[in-house]
């Protein structure tokens, strides 16, 4: 007689479980406790000393002028003159200065 191994319906077999590589690293008890210490005084740090990035040097100043400036010749001779000026600083006190040096 001929026995058959395939099957006639029903349910397949379960596939066994894949096994899980588990590693076994263990932290130092001490390293959690530091690690979040040394990130609070850092936060900290950066809002009792100047916020974060970028600017957070308080003794950087930065002045920016710019003149543009245009002449005309009109039919009749006469020269006009068109002058734009554009100032940008992180220090008001040196617009003020500014400002007084030109009046004088």
């Amino acid at each position: 007689k001929k026995f058959s191994t395939g099957r006639v319906g029903g349910r397949s077999p379960t596939p066994p479980p894949k096994k899980e590589m588990k590693i076994n690293f263990k932290l130092p008890s001490w390293l959690v406790p530091l690690s979040i210490f040394l990130i609070g005084f850092k936060v900290f740090v950066q809002i009792l000393f100047g916020g974060f990035g970028g600017g957070g040097n308080s003794n950087f100043v930065y002045y920016e002028s710019s003149v543009y400036q245009t002449q005309t010749m009109l039919d009749d001779g006469k020269v006009e003159t068109s002058r734009k000026e554009s100032i940008k600083t992180n220090a008001p006190s040196l617009l003020n200065e500014r400002q007084l040096l030109k009046q004088s």
